[in-house]
């Protein structure tokens, strides 16, 4: 369970993230969840965030158009947390709304 701390993290938070920038975006949240785990467990998340970071497609790590990481705001990690299960939420949101569409064009 989380305590307190005084501890920030960049939080993507609830900026409008472009499809083109939702891999970087993702892999600044999965990086930071890293943080989180290493100082609330004292353990590195081998087993559970590195293998989920290696199998992100980092294609528009370059995109200039992306904000690094370092660029967003800081938020403890009780903000953090909920704005990284909206950001998730939204994006299946994004996605159900996007392949019932798709199937509607093709009947």
């Amino acid at each position: 369970m989380m305590t307190r701390s005084d501890a920030t993290y960049y939080n993507p938070g609830n900026e409008t993230i472009s499809e083109a920038c939702f891999n970087k975006t993702l892999l600044c949240y999965v990086a930071e969840a890293q943080v989180i785990l290493y100082e609330t467990t004292g353990e590195r998340s081998i087993n559970l965030l590195e293998p989920t970071r290696d199998h992100i497609p980092s294609q528009n790590s370059g995109n200039a158009s992306c904000l690094p990481c370092e660029a967003f705001q800081e938020a403890d990690a009780v903000t953090f947390l909920k704005s990284f299960h909206t950001f998730l939420e939204r994006k299946e949101s994004d996605d159900s709304f996007n392949k019932k569409k798709k199937k509607k064009s093709y009947a």
